[in-house]
């Protein structure tokens, strides 16, 4: 996707498992961002890959921003893999009483996007190939964040800043890319508690930053 005059690339990336007492602030919080540090003149694209938690919250409020504020932002479906692979990633049944399924929450906001990128597969892989947590599937996860580093100006982080354990193609993968590759992109940092075993909630849960360097 080129970039050209007043037109800015927002990738969002962040984790999966949010604690849902944070959601009413990290919505907020989302909002600030586009509110705050774009004005009605900027085309804004906001590249998701629509998986649970942060990207399906920053999506939605996207979204509810579009309908109400700021028709300058677009929502664009930045999808690892092909999506009739990526649906497994999604849950068929749901987590509480009389919600939508996450397979289903994904496939409302995909319809809702102004267009969506499937990147092709890296190798001629078949369906058995790209099973759960699959090498196949994580290579395909490493290559969006590489994507979505190189596609965009700007990356909204919904991070814990945990710098251990990284994973390709996670959130702090993608925030290392952003500040150390050579397609320097801004951070703008929000931090976020991840709801996972062994995870510590941070001293500064939900504050704000941008980030110039990445973190020792």
């Amino acid at each position: 996707m080129e970039k050209k005059n007043n037109q800015i690339i927002v990738g969002v990336t962040g984790h999966r498992h949010l604690f849902t007492e944070d959601i009413e602030d990290l919505t907020q919080t989302i909002r600030y961002f586009f509110l705050e540090n774009f004005s009605t003149e900027d085309s804004v694209f906001v590249l998701s890959g629509l998986a649970e938690g942060a990207d399906q919250l920053a999506a939605e409020t996207v979204l509810a921003l579009k309908e109400n504020e700021r028709p300058n932002l677009h929502l664009i479906g930045f999808l690892p893999m092909p999506v009739r692979f990526y649906e497994e990633d999604f849950a068929e049944t749901s987590y509480e009483p009389n919600a939508p399924s996450p397979r289903e929450k994904f496939y409302r906001l995909l319809s809702r996007t102004e267009s969506s990128i499937e990147l092709p597969l890296i190798s001629p892989n078949d369906k058995a190939a790209l099973t759960q947590h699959s090498i196949d599937r994580i290579v395909q996860y490493d290559l969006l964040g590489s994507q979505l580093v190189r596609q965009s100006s700007i990356i909204l982080a919904l991070w814990d800043g945990e710098t251990r354990g990284i994973k390709a193609g996670g959130t702090a993968d993608v925030v290392r890319r952003a500040l150390l590759g050579p397609n320097f992109s801004r951070v703008f940092h929000i931090v976020t508690p991840q709801n996972k075993k062994g995870r510590k909630r941070p001293e500064n849960a939900l504050k704000t930053q941008w980030l110039s360097q990445w973190p020792e």
